[in-house]
């Protein structure tokens, strides 16, 4: 299932703030934190990895775009 808009967005702007904290904070909760959160952030890499492999046209395709740009304009 795929999430919606606005659920990416949340999820993105959650994971920011926590990224920020992380960064910032190196105590025995922070660590905490980080080991608590972890496979929840791994999840939602995935998903935003699913979501912009969908959105990226395949590499061949890109490759034949960049070809047929190529002769179009003259550059054989």
């Amino acid at each position: 299932m795929t999430p919606d808009a606005a659920d990416l967005a949340s999820d993105c702007q959650f994971w920011l703030q926590k990224l920020s904290v992380w960064e910032q904070a190196s105590s025995k909760e922070t660590q905490q934190d980080t080991c608590l959160h972890l496979s929840r952030f791994q999840e939602f890499l995935k998903q935003m990895y699913e979501i912009l492999k969908e959105m990226m046209p395949q590499p061949v395709d890109l490759l034949m775009q960049c070809h047929q740009t190529h002769w179009e304009y003259g550059s054989h």
